[in-house]
């Protein structure tokens, strides 16, 4: 026997109605296991059209399902659409986003030290690893990253540097 639970998947028309399309149908597919929803169709319809309260039942259910659907589609669509110039103006807004970013000086980034990379001397970003690596080789261990490189330099070692 195929167990269905009733309360979930929808609305609950076989509740508020005195008979149930939804048993039905479960009795339907009891009797036949294997069978296709095009299999069970058939004895489903006969079943509707042959008790007008059942089929009664069944339209309204039909009916409450498309307009949830409808209504559903016209929320989505009243959501109105970027106008060309609100377009360009959000591309705006974020080419200048971007372009802070780009600004932000990697030297001033803390380390796991706690100190800044300006800070930190060579030897010290070369036992960090990853990324860093390419920037140790930049000059003497004992020397501090700040007063050897600027913030340029070090951006562009540190977009030369492969990815770990």
């Amino acid at each position: 026997m195929i167990e269905l639970n009733p309360i979930y998947g929808g609305p609950g028309i076989h509740k508020s109605k005195t008979v149930s399309p939804y048993e039905v149908l479960k009795r339907i597919m009891d009797e036949m296991p294997n069978a296709t929803g095009g299999q069970t169709f058939r004895p489903f319809a006969d079943a509707m059209k042959n008790d007008p309260e059942m089929l009664d039942a069944c339209l309204e259910y039909c009916h409450t399902n498309f307009r949830s659907s409808i209504e559903g589609l016209m929320r989505r669509r009243k959501k109105p659409r970027s106008t060309p110039e609100e377009e360009k103006a959000t591309k705006e807004k974020v080419a200048v986003a971007i372009e802070a970013v780009k600004k932000t000086l990697i030297l001033d980034h803390f380390m796991p030290n706690g100190k800044r990379l300006r800070d930190c001397t060579f030897g010290y970003i070369g036992k960090i690893g990853g990324q860093f690596q390419s920037l140790s080789k930049m000059g003497k261990p004992e020397q501090i990253i700040g007063k050897k490189l600027s913030n340029k330099q070090v951006a562009a070692a540190m977009r030369g540097a492969t990815k770990c």
